[in-house]
């Protein structure tokens, strides 16, 4: 839990950082920092959390390179996984179908954390839309944490 912990919190702080300075060019530019950017940056921190909690799962039974290259792989495929959803919606096989749905809610849906071009075109989002996508962020890390403590703890370090 500590590596876990000490991964987000770097990542937070990078994200941090970088909206400073995101809001130091936006105020040269004379303009401001507006509510759906930092929603952005807050569901962002929650992605990050995802991710990382992607990696450290695969860091409990893999080696640190590969548990790498997995957790990256995971990125790319959570923000395709709603046009893994559309495949699910017009596929004419059977299997094809539920396969896609499975995999559709097995892995994490990272589009619903991602708000970038709504936060660039200062488009308002739903308070509520913000808080369900960050606990379904949260909820996820949770479960994928506690799967690899589970085989962490099963593991021989011997």
């Amino acid at each position: 839990m500590g590596r876990y912990a000490g991964l987000v919190l770097l990542l937070m702080v990078n994200a941090a950082v970088i909206l400073v300075v995101l809001g130091l060019v936006l105020r040269l530019a004379g303009y401001s920092l507006g509510r759906t950017t930092l929603e952005a940056v807050a569901l962002l921190c929650v992605e990050f959390a995802v991710l990382a909690s992607v990696a450290v799962l695969f860091a409990s039974f893999s080696t640190p390179i590969l548990a790498g290259s997995y957790a990256f792989a995971f990125f790319f495929i959570g923000h395709l996984l709603p046009d893994l959803r559309a495949f699910a919606e017009k596929s004419q096989s059977v299997v094809g179908r539920n396969l896609a749905r499975g995999f559709y809610l097995l892995l994490p849906d990272l589009e619903l954390l991602n708000l970038k071009s709504q936060a660039s075109n200062a488009l308002p989002v739903a308070a509520a839309y913000v808080w369900r996508a960050a606990g379904y962020g949260i909820a996820y890390s949770a479960v994928v944490l506690a799967v690899a403590i589970l085989i962490f703890s099963r593991r021989d370090l011997t």
